[in-house]
């Protein structure tokens, strides 16, 4: 019998504005914790950016993963910076479900999505009342509806 190490790999990549997707593949425990702790420690933040981490590729996560996954949220929203999970199996959405964090995570079906999500800096937020930037009233068609609503 061989002992063999959980290993875990990491791809960091730019996208819209200084958004950072963080691919994470393999298992995320105690062992590979750390290395994501790091990556993740690395990243600068910016108000108005966001960081996606793209999860699709995880095979198994314990709760060292799931507390790396909201240290990394707490971080981002503390620098005015969004924060989601993209492409969680279908195993990692229950342990989610289980313990109520699909409630507290944005998540995405995969990179684009969230990506497709990412408000570009310069870009104002469209207001809650459908306003454009000259003031104008707006609505949206019947069935559509904002994603800041």
């Amino acid at each position: 019998m061989t002992d063999t190490q959980p290993s875990l790999s990491i791809s960091q990549q730019t996208v819209v504005d200084g958004g950072i997707i963080l691919c994470v593949a393999g298992d995320l425990d105690h062992h590979t914790g750390p290395l994501l702790e790091q990556a993740l420690s690395a990243i600068p933040l910016r108000p108005g950016t966001g960081l996606i981490l793209e999860v699709a590729d995880l095979e198994y996560c314990d709760s060292t993963g799931l507390t790396l996954m909201i240290k990394a949220s707490h971080r981002a929203r503390a620098a005015d910076c969004s924060f989601s999970l993209a492409g969680p199996r279908e195993d990692l959405m229950r342990v989610l479900a289980l313990t109520g964090l699909d409630a507290f995570f944005t998540i995405h079906a995969d990179s684009a999505q969230a990506v497709g999500s990412l408000r570009p800096a310069h870009t104002p937020a469209r207001s809650k009342t459908g306003q454009n930037e000259r003031g104008e009233t707006t609505s949206a068609p019947s069935g559509i509806h904002h994603a800041d609503t």
